[in-house]
């Protein structure tokens, strides 16, 4: 070091001035620059830190509402949860998924977007009022929130919480001229009772939360029996998924199939009467490979829910079409076959389409494939199902409203529907012989219908009793179990043949 000290030195005595001054001016501008360099790495490496500050913020904020979201969510309750069983503090933690119901999906769609995020604003400001700085909000989900609600002493003091929780996020939110009124669900589970860790006790919450949610609760619990129950609809829903996968693509193993129940109209005589005419209701079963039969009214309602019926719904369509061309090619030509479209499936934009591409593809006279439609499918929005109801009939198809009073239309509704029949439900038969009022209720609705010149058919007729009396009220169609099950495919075109024109007697 010091023989390089004074070979620099004497390298230095050796220079005459102009070379020392320039030699001394160039290396003013080399520290110059290098001070400058040093100076811009500086400013780039603030600008770096900044960015990967508002990074972070945007990875573990929610951008509308400020809160953190579901990234902060998990790395603090993995935290919280490891502290916890370090210190082994067993207190109770109530994990809270709240979600907000339909009316923000609807604020959503239908208004300015910066009204619906300045409603989640409102709700997060609430919310962190509501819980104070000892618990937890996230905003995981855009209608979803999670509190971590810490030493819970006792259940009745987390009931109250979410009551007044629910309270709170229904309180209306007014802006801008708009009052704003939302509900919400939620599911709740425990910690240590429902799980010691993150992924179970989240998981726990939204079984939870699901249940809520479907059943309209303001909140839920967990709780092994509500666990299995959202379990086993799930391994339903799967099933269906599957089944209809199957029908798709095998010919042969089908597990939905198609029965008909016959609808007879019969002529009267003094003591008897005669079958003129015998129309069917297609009525679909399952056949599970494993549970064996399921009942519609399991089945059906779920499809309805998650969507499924639309698939559902026209493969009995399809089927239904279908069979009306195997009984023209064997010669039981002229059956009036009802298929039953829900209400989710009747608001599917593709189902007038549906209906005319079958008829046409299986050369079947629309006539033949009677359409029924449920209350509750035409008064959530009467102007576009009338719509509806319109093109269906102007394209040669008949339309029965099912189930007619139990649903919420009025006898004064029914007048503006272009429907050709009226099935009234088997409610009002099962006491019509027996009670005065029924009796009085059924007479004064056969009148009207009868009035508006409507078909009519009375469903669950299930004894000789029930339908002397609803003949002595001038009733000539009925359907129900004193006539027949639902028939398989042989043997309804059996039953057709041995009761068409047969003359039957009343017995004494």
């Amino acid at each position: 070091m010091e023989k390089n000290s004074i070979n620099v030195a004497e390298k230095l005595h050796s220079l005459s001035n102009e070379e020392l001054i320039t030699l001394v001016n160039t290396l003013e501008e080399e520290r110059g620059s290098l001070v400058s360099q040093v100076g811009e790495l500086a400013i780039e490496l603030k600008h770096v830190k900044k960015k990967n500050s508002d990074l972070h913020r945007r990875v573990v904020l929610n951008q509308k509402t400020g809160l953190p979201n579901h990234v902060k969510a998990n790395e603090d309750i993995n935290q919280l949860l490891e502290k916890r069983l370090e210190q082994e503090d067993l207190s109770s933690i109530a994990f809270i998924l709240l979600k907000l119901n339909e009316n923000f999906e609807a604020i959503n769609k239908a208004l300015k977007p910066t009204i619906s995020e300045w409603v989640l604003y409102q709700i997060a400001v609430r919310l962190t009022d509501l819980c104070g700085l000892e618990n937890l909000v996230y905003h995981t989900r855009e209608d979803e929130f999670l509190i971590v609600f810490q030493d819970i002493n006792d259940e009745r003091r987390l009931q109250m919480f979410l009551q007044l929780l629910n309270e709170e996020i229904k309180r209306p939110h007014i802006f801008s001229g708009y009052n704003i009124s939302i509900d919400s669900s939620c599911g709740v589970s425990l910690f240590p009772k429902h799980g010691l860790d993150r992924n179970t006790l989240l998981h726990n919450s939204d079984i939870a939360l699901s249940y809520a949610f479907k059943q309209k609760l303001n909140y839920t619990i967990f709780t092994e029996e509500i666990s299995d129950l959202v379990i086993q609809k799930m391994e339903l829903q799967n099933s269906i998924i599957k089944a209809l996968e199957d029908q798709a693509i095998k010919e042969i193993d089908k597990q939905f199939y198609l029965n008909y129940q016959p609808i007879v109209t019969i002529e009267v005589h003094d003591k008897s009467y005669k079958i003129n005419e015998i129309r069917t209701e297609a009525l679909i079963r399952w056949n599970h490979p494993d549970k064996g039969g399921i009942s519609p009214d399991d089945f059906i309602p779920l499809a309805e829910e998650t969507g499924l019926i639309i698939p559902l719904g026209n493969w009995v369509i399809f089927s239904a079409a279908r069979q009306l061309k195997s009984w023209k090619e064997r010669k039981v030509d002229g059956t009036i076959l009802s298929v039953n479209v829900s209400p989710r499936q009747f608001y599917d934009p593709d189902l007038v389409d549906t209906f005319i591409h079958l008829t046409e593809r299986y050369g079947i006279k629309p006539v033949n494939l009677k359409i029924e439609l449920t209350e509750n499918s035409l008064i959530d929005n009467p102007i576009d199902a009338i719509n509806k109801l319109n093109q269906l009939k102007e394209a040669g198809f008949s339309i029965s409203l099912d189930d007619f009073g139990t649903g919420y239309s009025s006898l004064n509704y029914l007048k503006d529907l272009p429907v050709d029949t009226v099935k009234i439900d088997k409610s009002f038969v099962n006491k019509v012989h027996t009670c005065k009022l029924d009796h009085s209720i059924l007479k004064g609705i056969l009148y009207f219908i009868r009035e508006l010149k409507l078909d009519l058919i009375i469903e669950g007729v299930e004894t000789e009793t029930q339908l002397k009396t609803l003949v002595d009220l001038g009733c000539r169609s009925f359907q129900g179990y004193y006539f027949s099950k639902a028939l398989g495919d042989e043997d309804f075109i059996q039953y057709k043949k041995d009761n068409l024109n047969k003359v039957f007697h009343f017995s004494k």
